[in-house]
């Protein structure tokens, strides 16, 4: 009926460093996994940023190839959207919709509670 897709050519262009590989954190709903990968967002600049759950933190990937920690924080930061000026909007399983000033890195909740229930 339908034609199978084309196989694309894949190519790696980065890779976690391991001095951001996390040891010793358990978490309840993880278990004991170092990190989980989730949430890409590409600024205007080309800037890949993404999400670890379990680990609380946002990592950015440059142009260049090099991933850095942009923010850690206490919570499990999973999806995210960058605004048209710059602000990271992040769903974070336990703290609602969070804003992130990408200068300050200053964190601000931004809905926590919809009808009165958490996110």
């Amino acid at each position: 009926m339908f034609a199978p897709p084309p196989l694309l050519a894949l190519r790696q262009v980065a890779r976690l460093p391991e001095h951001l590989h996390v040891t010793g954190r358990v978490s309840g709903r993880y278990g004991t996994r170092k990190f989980y990968l989730e949430g890409p967002a590409v600024a205007r600049d080309g800037t890949l940023f993404f999400t670890d759950v379990p680990g609380g933190r946002i990592l950015r990937l440059g142009p260049d190839g090099s991933i850095e920690l942009f923010l850690e924080y206490d919570g499990e930061p999973n999806g995210m959207k960058i605004a048209r000026d710059g602000r990271l909007f992040i769903a974070d399983n336990q703290n609602g919709i969070l804003c992130v000033d990408p200068i300050s890195k200053r964190i601000t909740p931004y809905c926590t509670r919809v009808a009165n229930e958490r996110l």
